[in-house]
């Protein structure tokens, strides 16, 4: 058995399939590049279920924060640019409305949870990107971080901290 047909037994097992669609249980439409159980931890955050640290492995990097839902992302992103934009001209921050209304999230009543529940990204907030022997990047505070499920190569559960080196 290749990796791919294991991980579409994987998917299948997860019930990530489209003959489990239903009104109740949203179809979850399986990535063939993406981790079955990465894809389970993307629909339970965006069903409500999220907040659990995890730190995942892209590219020889790790990135390690919370995770939260899509919609929480789109907020925390909409009301970062917004921030960003409070100083400027009234025409400006009425073109950049305009456009921010394309990545805010819908409201509840517009959502139709019959479709498809987007599993193709994973959402993290407080996350800092860890780099052998480097402090993690933000040292301070965290951001906001969107990756495609299909480029992660691992992850594990659980945040990753630094502590300063003490000199002696």
């Amino acid at each position: 058995m290749n990796e791919n047909e294991i991980e579409n037994k994987d998917a299948e097992s997860l019930d990530l399939t489209e003959k489990n669609s239903s009104a109740e249980n949203p179809e979850i439409t399986p990535f063939e590049n993406a981790d079955g159980i990465l894809q389970l931890l993307s629909y339970l955050s965006n069903s409500g279920y999220y907040g659990f640290g995890i730190t995942l492995f892209v590219g020889g990097m790790l990135i390690s924060g919370n995770v939260i839902s899509n919609k929480e992302f789109r907020q925390n992103l909409t009301d970062t640019i917004r921030g960003n934009f409070e100083k400027n001209s009234d025409d400006e921050k009425a073109f950049i409305e305009n456009y921010l209304q394309y990545i805010a999230p819908q409201d509840e009543e517009k959502e139709n949870l019959t479709q498809p529940i987007e599993t193709r990204y994973i959402h993290l907030r407080n996350a800092k990107i860890f780099n052998a022997g480097n402090k993690p990047i933000p040292f301070v505070d965290g951001f906001i971080w969107r990756g495609r499920l299909e480029s992660i190569d691992g992850f594990s559960f659980g945040r990753l901290a630094y502590e300063e080196p003490v000199n002696k």
